[in-house]
């Protein structure tokens, strides 16, 4: 039987809307990142030695972007189960089976991403090298070091159930601004006390979302997560 163009129209405009996720979903992939980064600001993630990492000054509290989920579900929908080395977005990936929902296949990656911390560990420094202090390789903790980015503001994801296995999914996640290598994650809370205390007092203002006067302090375009609230 042959398709109308019309009818072919409507099946294409349905198939990309079923991709997208729903507004419960990304709130579970937002607020699950969210929880790591706060705990890591607060200082009681730890390492694979067992002791926790230092507190953070200026950890980022994520916002959702429908924008970057489109560049993400794109690449999830090709299933090739491999990084698409986007020069634009930082990206972590994940391999499900068998596949359950969106929002369990979300919450299990941003978990699965965040134990690379415990698993492998991390320079006590936070400088993200190729070779870390412990021997281990910076690609071991590629997907835990990209969550714990402190400057990265925006996040966006996709799911797909990948046709040669119709019972996995291939999530991808996309951030931006994007981890930098031989940099350093975030700011140690310890050494910059009043860099600390400027971050808790905009972070106060961004809650109540403040509205600033022409020519005042421009806030940033998102909350810290202050060790010191």
């Amino acid at each position: 039987m042959r398709m109308s163009p019309l009818l072919l129209l409507v099946l294409v405009f349905i198939d990309d809307f079923d991709a997208r996720l729903s507004k419960k979903e990304r709130h579970t992939v937002l607020n699950a990142h969210n929880h790591y980064r706060r705990i890591l600001a607060k200082g009681v993630s730890r390492s694979n030695d067992g002791e926790t990492l230092p507190e953070a000054a200026n950890m980022f509290k994520m916002k959702y972007s429908r924008k970057i989920e489109h560049v993400a579900q794109k690449w999830a929908s090709k299933c090739t189960g491999k990084h698409s080395y986007n020069p634009k977005y930082g990206e972590n990936i994940a391999q499900f089976w068998p596949y359950a929902n969106k929002k369990k296949v979300l919450k299990e990656s941003a978990h699965n991403w965040w134990a690379e911390l415990k698993k492998f560990g991390m320079n006590r420094n936070l400088k993200f090298t190729e070779t870390l202090d412990n021997g281990n390789t910076w690609e071991d903790i590629g997907h835990w070091s990209q969550m714990a980015w402190a400057k990265t503001i925006k996040i966006g994801c996709g799911v797909a159930k990948c046709p040669g296995n119709p019972n996995s999914a291939f999530v991808v996640c996309n951030y931006s601004p994007k981890k930098k290598l031989k940099r350093q994650a975030y700011v140690l809370a310890i050494a910059f006390d009043l860099i600390s205390s400027i971050v808790g007092s905009m972070n106060r203002d961004c809650q109540r979302k403040k509205e600033m006067k022409r020519g005042s302090v421009v806030l940033p375009t998102a909350c810290f997560f202050s060790p010191f609230l």
